[in-house]
């Protein structure tokens, strides 16, 4: 073995083939000086080897969710006045986060806070008990008030005695030629009508309307006797208003029989 690199070291360098080996060591001792040239301004930096953690950041895109959360709400609508907190802000149980415009209800609020002052002052004016002043101002408007009222319930009598005295005549005088027998317990009609049920109605009404008549005239008797005193203004009103209303069904009757009738002419 140790021939064979002698023979070809030898056939290296020998003939033409020298000038090849030549110019191989050549561009080889050049590649060392270079590496060599270029090595020696560099500082190498050493780090002893240890045992630790390793550490690996990542960066990523995306939204932040928060574990949990809660929807808040105004019970009405409004516009917001203030927030007192911001995005991240630690918040308690009690904290006000936002408060709504209140100008309207604080208006109304004290609107009626002057109103209960009002009410009190006066009451404290009462409790004092009224001033001499105020009662006989009271009792002047109180008077007043009676003497009002008598002058109007010395009108009812008049009112009265003057509604009997018509009714009287609408049913005594304007219906004498309808009825014969009028004043009696069978009256009848001086006139033929077909329906029936017409006339007995009619007829009914005549003989129960003397007794209202009667009635209406013992009011207005009672009302003169007391000349126009007020406790029984209200009870006459009212039961003279009772028989004038018998005595119009009474009148729309009659016209009805008269509409009914057929021998009579205009």
């Amino acid at each position: 073995m140790e021939k064979q690199k002698q023979s070809f070291v030898k056939r290296l360098f020998t003939g033409k083939k020298k000038y090849f080996a030549v110019g191989i060591l050549i561009i080889i001792a050049i590649v060392i000086l270079v590496s060599i040239k270029g090595n020696s301004g560099k500082t190498l930096n050493t780090v002893a080897v240890t045992r630790g953690n390793v550490i690996q950041e990542v960066l990523v895109t995306g939204t932040v969710k928060p574990f949990n959360s809660v929807d808040l709400a105004f019970e009405k609508s409004g516009k917001v006045a203030y927030i007192t907190k911001n995005v991240g802000d630690f918040v308690s149980a009690g904290d006000t986060i936002a408060s709504l415009d209140n100008g309207a209800e604080q208006a109304t609020l004290d609107s009626a806070n002057a109103d209960l002052k009002s009410a009190e002052a006066r009451y404290q004016e009462l409790a004092r008990g009224s001033r001499p002043e105020d009662i006989a101002v009271s009792q002047a408007s109180l008077d007043q008030a009676k003497q009002t009222l008598v002058n109007d319930y010395s009108g009812v009598t008049d009112t009265l005695n003057d509604a009997y005295n018509k009714s009287d005549n609408a049913v005594n005088r304007q219906t004498d030629q309808i009825f014969s027998n009028d004043q009696s317990a069978n009256p009848d009609l001086t006139f033929t009508i077909n329906n029936q049920q017409i006339k007995n109605d009619a007829i009914s009404a005549r003989i129960s309307i003397n007794e209202t008549l009667k009635s209406f005239k013992t009011l207005t008797d009672s009302l003169l006797t007391e000349n126009g005193a007020t406790s029984g203004g209200d009870s006459a009103l009212n039961e003279a208003k009772s028989d004038l209303i018998k005595i119009q069904n009474f009148l729309i009757k009659v016209n009805s029989t008269l509409e009914a009738s057929t021998n009579l002419s205009d």
